[in-house]
């Protein structure tokens, strides 16, 4: 019985390692579920301008260069009118798509 309790006594400092590095180790796993998490609302606000861009300048499409023209204007407005916000004011840059990147 003795030796259990010296042996008991000796593991306590060991305990207060482990803690404080499990500690270091979740604080790391969380910053990276914020990094991923915010990752992925970024890519999800991106998809949306893009989609809502492809939508607005496929209804200005009637067939003559005009609606062409008309449809990539609207699909750059549309875009730029969205902006990556993550849940806050917008980022100083908006959805800039360039007239290269528009595909028929």
């Amino acid at each position: 019985m003795r030796n259990t309790i010296h042996s008991m006594q000796r593991q306590g400092g060991a305990v207060a390692i482990i803690v404080g590095l499990s500690i270091f180790v979740l604080v790391g796993f969380l910053g990276l579920v914020l990094d991923l998490g915010q990752l992925y609302i970024t890519k999800t606000e991106l998809q949306n301008a893009a989609d809502a861009a492809a939508l607005a300048g496929a209804k200005e499409l009637v067939g003559t260069a005009a609606g062409i023209d008309r449809a990539e204007t609207f699909a750059r407005n549309t875009a730029a009118a969205n902006s990556v916000r993550f849940g806050g004011a917008p980022l100083p840059r908006a959805v800039d798509i360039a007239r290269a990147n528009i595909k028929y």
